[in-house]
């Protein structure tokens, strides 16, 4: 028992020795100073503000503005059909597409071209006869005055006996007959104007009727109504078809839309809205301006980028509250630097559009930029931490706004928890 006690008392004076050892070694709180930091050698830029336009990225799929179904004007036979009319092959304005067969519709053509011709000539034997007509009412009219003189002479020397019965009688017959002949030629040259109405009315009837029978027969023969790309095919040579019944879709490749979504909140922040038009008070979207876009093929950049122009905001779409906007590009004058290549219907793209200038915002190089986001800044050649607004991104520069004046000095060195006002060394760099 003894021993325990003593063992035990040894052990804590032990442990009292070393306190008191490792205590003298100690520096007095009066005498202890603050660690100096190690400098850092950072490289900086100094940043100066300027006017700026962000590049809004969206993605989207072509589409052709102009696409036609065609059907048949007309119900008949196919009798020709162009080898070439299969999907994916193109045509040129005016190309034959197909023929029907014309004998059906060759016939009435024949017969109302016959009598338009009757009726032509009818018109002109009546202008004729008309103004024969006249003249012979002229001279009617005349001949009844002559006739109806004799009379009244005759008549006269009659009731003083001078002249015979029979002579007057036969006078009273031939006025009778100058009244009838002046009546009959007045009636026809009256009647001509009405006459010549109701066969004008009858010509023109047999014309529309004609222009209709002709049209039809026209329309036998059906061809490309533009430069077009043939989308679908229903109809085979020997094939009846019926009027108004689609049989063929085309599509003109000669103006390409692209559809591309963009998140609401960018759209309405960025792009270049055109000023209200107090006239159009119409609830939707202002016009865009047409700036000019660069549309790339999403599945290989290195192909050369399409131009076009934002043309419309088409829709909202409410489930993924995105501005569906549409990008028109001339397919016809791109053709020359991309003919081995075109951009074609259905391909998924991504397009680059221009937004609004902003004023007064810092391009610095992405990397200086933080998470938060923040960046430091080398003041009195020390460290200083400030918070900034990344406004947008574009490849290797972030386009910013927040507390710093021009001429600040912005590390691009990244660092690893920096501790707040460290000494630097600082290594300027040019920024490009």
């Amino acid at each position: 028992m003894l021993k325990k006690i003593l063992l035990c008392t040894l052990l804590l004076l032990s442990g009292i020795a070393g306190m008191l050892a490792m205590a003298s070694f100690k520096t007095p709180l009066s005498q202890r100073t603050d660690p100096v930091p190690a400098r850092l050698s950072v490289s900086v830029i100094q940043v100066h503000p300027e006017d700026a336009a962000p590049v809004i990225t969206g993605y989207g799929r072509v589409y052709t503005v102009q696409t036609v179904d065609l059907s048949p004007r007309v119900s008949g036979l196919i009798t020709h059909i162009n080898p070439r009319l299969e999907p994916g092959e193109t045509l040129s304005k005016g190309e034959l597409l197909f023929l029907l067969d014309e004998k059906d519709y060759k016939q009435p053509v024949t017969e109302l071209s016959s009598e338009a011709q009757r009726l032509e000539s009818r018109l002109e034997q009546i202008r004729a006869g008309h103004a024969v007509n006249q003249k012979r009412y002229e001279l009617a009219r005349r001949n009844l005055d002559i006739s109806h003189g004799r009379y009244n002479r005759l008549k006269a020397l009659h009731e003083k006996k001078v002249s015979a019965k029979s002579t007057l009688d036969e006078a009273a017959d031939q006025l009778n007959t100058a009244k009838d002949n002046a009546a009959r030629l007045s009636w026809m040259v009256e009647e001509f104007p009405f006459t010549l109405k109701q066969v004008r009315a009858q010509l023109e009837q047999v014309n529309a009727r004609l222009a209709a029978a002709q049209d039809d027969l026209n329309h036998c023969r059906m061809v490309a109504p533009f430069d077009c790309r043939i989308k679908h095919v229903d109809a085979e040579k020997g094939q009846y078809v019926t009027k108004g019944r689609p049989i063929l879709s085309l599509a003109d490749d000669s103006i390409l839309e692209v559809q591309i979504s963009l998140d609401s909140r960018d759209a309405i922040k960025w792009l270049r809205f055109t000023s209200h038009d107090p006239e159009n008070r119409y609830p939707w979207f202002s016009s865009l301006e047409p700036v000019t876009c660069q549309v790339f093929w999403a599945d290989d950049d290195q192909v050369p980028p399409w131009q076009g122009l934002l043309h419309r905001v088409i829709r909202y779409d409410p489930d993924m509250h995105t501005l569906v906007l549409a990008i028109r590009i001339d397919a016809r004058r791109e053709k020359g630097a991309h003919r081995q290549f075109p951009l074609v219907e259905g391909m998924f793209c991504r397009a680059l559009i221009p937004g609004r200038t902003v004023e007064h915002v810092y391009r610095l190089p992405r990397s200086s930029v933080t998470a938060e986001p923040s960046i430091r800044l080398a003041c009195n050649n020390r460290l200083k931490t400030i918070p900034v607004e990344t406004l947008w991104v574009l490849k290797e520069d972030a386009f910013i706004t927040g507390a710093l004046v021009p001429g600040d000095q912005v590390i691009v060195d990244p660092l690893i928890h920096p501790v707040e006002h460290t000494p630097l060394t600082i290594i300027p760099l040019t920024k490009e």
